[in-house]
C-alpha cells in the first residue's frame, strides 16, 4: 500500500461530534475526507451486498429495490447478533473501498472517520488516531438533534457501541463543550503531526 498520505482517524462514540471534527480537520489540513458512513451508503446501492443482506434479514427491509436503511437500522440497533451478521457483510468491501481512496489520492493528509474503525480493522490504515469523548447527557441530545429520534433510541445506539475507544487513540480531546475550547490543543497536535513528517521524509 502506498504510504505518501498521512491518514489521521476519528474515533469516538456516537453524539461526540466525529463528523464535525473530521470536517474541521479536513479543512486545517486541505485534506481528503473520507467518511465511513458514505461508504456503507454507497455499498448498501450494490445489487451484491443487497443480495447478501435480504438472504439474512429478509425483504422486509428492501423496498422498491433499495435497503431501507431506517428497518436496518432499528433491527440492528436492538439485537447484536443482527449487528455483528450486518458488519460481516460489509467490513470487508468497505476496507477495499477506503484502502482504494488512501492509495489513490494526492493529498497529503486524509482525514478518515468510521464509526466501526476498531470492530472492522479499518485502524490497521491509520497513521495517527484521535479519540473524541463527551458526557453521555451531551451525547444524547446530540443524537436526539442530529438525528431527530426519541430518547430511547438514543440510549439503544450508544448501548450498541464499545466504550473503550480511548484504548486505541494517540490523542484524546474531549468535546462535550464543543471545539472551540479545545482549538489551542487540536493546533499542537497538528504540528507535532507536521514536525513528525517533516523528520520522516528528509
Amino acid at each position: 500500500m502506498k504510504q505518501n498520505s498521512h491518514v489521521i482517524g476519528v474515533i469516538g462514540g456516537a453524539g461526540t461530534g466525529k463528523t464535525y471534527m473530521s470536517k474541521y480537520l479536513t479543512e486545517k489540513l486541505d485534506a481528503m475526507f473520507i467518511e465511513g458512513d458514505q461508504i456503507a451508503h454507497e455499498l448498501l446501492m450494490s445489487e451484491a451486498i443487497i443480495k447478501k443482506i435480504c438472504e439474512y434479514f429478509g425483504d422486509m427491509v428492501v423496498e422498491n429495490g433499495k435497503i431501507n436503511r431506517s428497518k436496518l437500522g432499528k433491527i440492528v440497533f436492538s439485537d447484536k447478533q443482527s449487528l455483528l451478521a450486518l458488519n460481516e457483510i460489509m467490513h470487508g468491501d468497505m476496507y477495499k473501498m477506503i484502502e482504494e481512496k488512501i492509495t489513490t489520492t494526492d493529498k497529503k493528509y486524509i482525514i478518515f472517520e468510521a464509526a466501526v474503525m476498531i470492530e472492522a480493522g479499518f485502524s490497521k490504515l491509520v497513521h495517527t488516531m484521535i479519540c473524541l469523548i463527551a458526557q453521555r447527557d451531551i451525547r444524547l441530545k446530540r443524537l436526539v438533534s442530529s438525528r431527530s429520534i426519541d430518547y430511547e433510541k438514543a440510549e439503544s445506539i450508544l448501548m450498541s457501541q464499545r466504550d473503550d475507544y480511548v484504548n486505541y487513540a494517540d490523542y484524546i480531546f474531549d468535546t462535550s463543550e464543543g471545539i472551540d475550547p479545545i482549538k489551542n490543543h487540536l493546533e499542537e497536535m497538528l504540528i507535532e503531526i507536521r514536525e513528525a513528517d517533516y523528520e520522516k521524509n528528509n
